[in-house]
Protein backbone atom coordinates (compact mmCIF):
# COMPACT_ATOMS: atom_id res chain seq x y z
CA UNK A 1 0.00 0.00 0.00
CA UNK A 2 2.95 1.99 0.83
CA UNK A 3 4.33 1.94 -2.77
CA UNK A 4 1.35 3.36 -4.06
CA UNK A 5 1.26 6.50 -1.51
CA UNK A 6 5.14 7.38 -2.39
CA UNK A 7 4.24 6.42 -6.79
CA UNK A 8 1.10 8.87 -6.13
CA UNK A 9 3.91 11.48 -4.57
CA UNK A 10 6.24 11.30 -7.13
CA UNK A 11 3.72 12.31 -9.29
CA UNK A 12 2.41 15.23 -7.61
CA UNK A 13 5.77 16.31 -7.19
CA UNK A 14 6.42 15.61 -10.77
CA UNK A 15 3.07 17.62 -11.77
CA UNK A 16 4.20 20.56 -9.16
CA UNK A 17 7.81 21.02 -10.54
CA UNK A 18 6.72 21.25 -14.34
CA UNK A 19 3.50 23.89 -13.23
CA UNK A 20 6.39 26.10 -11.45
CA UNK A 21 8.68 25.55 -14.52
CA UNK A 22 5.67 26.51 -16.46
CA UNK A 23 5.05 28.99 -14.71
CA UNK A 24 8.46 30.85 -14.36
CA UNK A 25 8.75 30.71 -18.25
CA UNK A 26 5.62 32.31 -18.66
CA UNK A 27 6.58 35.44 -16.52
CA UNK A 28 10.09 36.03 -17.96
CA UNK A 29 8.32 36.32 -21.38
CA UNK A 30 5.37 37.90 -20.49
CA UNK A 31 8.11 40.22 -18.98
CA UNK A 32 10.19 40.58 -22.48
CA UNK A 33 7.26 42.11 -23.94
CA UNK A 34 6.15 44.48 -21.73
CA UNK A 35 9.62 46.02 -21.79
CA UNK A 36 10.36 45.55 -25.32
CA UNK A 37 6.90 46.97 -26.57
CA UNK A 38 7.08 49.97 -23.96
CA UNK A 39 10.83 50.43 -22.66
CA UNK A 40 12.82 50.24 -25.92
CA UNK A 41 11.11 52.20 -28.13
CA UNK A 42 13.78 54.78 -29.30
CA UNK A 43 13.06 58.58 -28.06
CA UNK A 44 14.35 60.94 -30.36
CA UNK A 45 14.43 64.10 -28.90
CA UNK A 46 13.70 67.61 -30.78
CA UNK A 47 16.18 69.30 -33.06
CA UNK A 48 15.22 73.20 -32.92
CA UNK A 49 16.64 75.10 -35.59
CA UNK A 50 17.04 78.97 -35.45
CA UNK A 51 17.83 80.98 -37.61
CA UNK A 52 20.05 83.81 -36.98
CA UNK A 53 20.17 86.02 -39.74
CA UNK A 54 16.70 86.80 -40.25
CA UNK A 55 13.16 86.93 -38.26
CA UNK A 56 11.99 83.85 -39.11
CA UNK A 57 10.57 81.35 -36.51
CA UNK A 58 12.24 78.04 -35.23
CA UNK A 59 11.57 74.78 -36.47
CA UNK A 60 11.19 71.82 -34.87
CA UNK A 61 12.03 68.33 -36.12
CA UNK A 62 11.17 65.04 -33.94
CA UNK A 63 11.78 62.60 -37.32
CA UNK A 64 15.08 60.72 -37.35
CA UNK A 65 16.33 62.26 -40.28
CA UNK A 66 16.23 66.02 -41.19
CA UNK A 67 17.37 67.01 -45.50
CA UNK A 68 18.29 70.87 -45.42
CA UNK A 69 18.23 72.20 -48.99
CA UNK A 70 16.98 74.30 -51.93
CA UNK A 71 14.62 71.26 -52.98
CA UNK A 72 11.01 71.69 -52.22
CA UNK A 73 11.28 68.57 -50.99
CA UNK A 74 13.69 68.91 -48.29
CA UNK A 75 12.15 69.09 -44.63
CA UNK A 76 13.64 71.97 -44.10
CA UNK A 77 13.62 74.37 -47.88
CA UNK A 78 16.21 76.86 -47.91
CA UNK A 79 15.42 79.01 -51.00
CA UNK A 80 19.04 80.46 -51.54
CA UNK A 81 21.67 80.69 -54.22
CA UNK A 82 24.51 79.46 -51.96
CA UNK A 83 22.11 76.43 -50.62
CA UNK A 84 22.70 73.03 -52.48
CA UNK A 85 19.27 71.31 -53.66
CA UNK A 86 20.53 68.31 -51.32
CA UNK A 87 22.73 70.32 -48.78
CA UNK A 88 23.07 68.70 -45.70
CA UNK A 89 21.99 65.96 -43.31
CA UNK A 90 20.58 65.65 -39.67
CA UNK A 91 20.24 62.29 -38.54
CA UNK A 92 19.93 60.45 -34.97
CA UNK A 93 21.29 57.79 -34.24
CA UNK A 94 23.44 56.22 -31.24
CA UNK A 95 21.04 58.43 -28.67
CA UNK A 96 22.78 61.68 -30.48
CA UNK A 97 21.99 63.84 -33.48
CA UNK A 98 24.65 63.65 -36.14
CA UNK A 99 25.27 66.52 -38.96
CA UNK A 100 26.44 65.27 -42.62
CA UNK A 101 27.25 67.48 -45.79
CA UNK A 102 25.67 65.71 -48.88
CA UNK A 103 28.40 67.07 -51.37
CA UNK A 104 27.67 70.60 -51.57
CA UNK A 105 28.72 73.50 -53.47
CA UNK A 106 29.09 75.71 -50.59
CA UNK A 107 29.63 73.45 -47.57
CA UNK A 108 28.47 72.88 -44.12
CA UNK A 109 30.28 74.57 -41.45
CA UNK A 110 29.73 73.76 -37.33
CA UNK A 111 31.07 76.39 -35.09
CA UNK A 112 32.90 77.68 -38.23
CA UNK A 113 35.01 74.59 -39.01
CA UNK A 114 34.03 72.88 -42.30
CA UNK A 115 31.67 69.57 -41.90
CA UNK A 116 34.05 66.73 -44.17
CA UNK A 117 32.44 63.46 -42.04
CA UNK A 118 29.53 62.96 -40.06
CA UNK A 119 29.52 65.48 -36.82
CA UNK A 120 27.89 65.00 -33.57
CA UNK A 121 25.92 68.35 -32.79
CA UNK A 122 24.67 69.72 -29.32
CA UNK A 123 22.77 72.94 -27.94
CA UNK A 124 23.82 76.01 -28.76
CA UNK A 125 26.25 74.90 -32.06
CA UNK A 126 26.40 76.97 -35.28
CA UNK A 127 25.77 75.93 -38.43
CA UNK A 128 26.14 77.31 -41.65
CA UNK A 129 24.54 75.87 -45.14
CA UNK A 130 26.46 78.34 -47.69
CA UNK A 131 25.82 81.84 -46.19
CA UNK A 132 22.52 80.75 -43.89
CA UNK A 133 23.38 80.51 -40.36
CA UNK A 134 21.49 78.27 -37.55
CA UNK A 135 21.75 77.63 -33.77
CA UNK A 136 20.97 74.06 -32.67
CA UNK A 137 18.69 73.73 -30.11
CA UNK A 138 18.62 69.85 -29.01
CA UNK A 139 15.47 69.13 -26.69
CA UNK A 140 16.26 66.99 -23.65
Amino acid sequence: MSEYIFFALRIIMAVCLYAFLLWALYSIWHYLKITTNTGLAPRIPGLILTPLDTDSPPRKFTTPEVIIGRDPQSELTIPAETISAHHARFSFHHNQWWLEDLRSTNGTLLNGEKVEVPTIVVSDDDVSFGTITFQVMVET
